[in-house]
């Protein structure tokens, strides 16, 4: 029986992803200097960040068609998005219009075999759910003002999957109950929080 070479199949998993990225067979695993990988670390970090960013916009073209900005608004709104630095205070999107909303924006995967959010992916949605409930320290708005949002960035089916059990652990349960919904084409309130899919 083989014994299991971990540095191969880190290896093996490395080439899988860049062949298919880079549409080519080759060992990038390799040719990497250790200086390679971490400026590549680098760069992988900023990936969330890219991927908040591009939802966030999709999120805020899925507002302008549901609950209709005003062209002003929408413009304002997306330089204001654009003009942002990654993990400032504030929340990932806030307009105020003739409706007010704010909305914090999860880009989690989700791994298939387990169908469910890791624990820390869990605790910084709860945190997420308070904010939008309860407000942040440093950001000085009254909440009940807003319609609040949850978005996140639909991987698939798995992604939704993984939401909905959510409700399966006790405590989660019972801290959200009336608190929380999936968004739908029905009158929507300002006192849950509305969780939106976006692809």
């Amino acid at each position: 029986m083989d014994l299991y070479d971990r540095e191969n199949d880190l290896k093996q998993k490395f080439n899988e992803i860049w062949n298919k990225l880079l549409r080519s067979e080759s060992d990038y695993y390799s040719v990497m200097t250790d200086i390679d990988f971490i400026e590549m670390k680098k760069a992988v970090k900023n990936i969330n960040d890219i991927f908040t960013c591009k939802t966030t916009l999709k999120f805020l073209d899925w507002t302008n068609n549901h609950l209709f900005l005003s062209p002003d608004i929408y413009m304002k709104t997306k330089r204001m998005v654009l003009s942002q630095k990654s993990g400032a205070n504030g929340y990932d999107l806030k307009i105020d219009d003739n409706i007010n909303i704010i909305a914090e924006i999860k880009c989690n995967i989700v791994d298939p075999q387990i169908g469910r959010f890791k624990r820390e992916q869990r605790a910084q949605i709860e945190k997420d759910i308070d904010r939008l409930l309860n407000g942040k320290l440093k950001v000085k708005i009254d909440v009940t003002d807003y319609f609040k949002f949850l978005v996140f960035y639909d991987f698939g089916e798995e992604t939704k999957q993984a939401f909905r059990n959510l409700y399966r652990v006790k405590e989660f349960s019972d801290k959200y109950s009336g608190k929380l919904t999936e968004f739908t084409d029905q009158v929507i309130s300002k006192e849950i929080v509305h969780v939106v899919f976006i692809k």
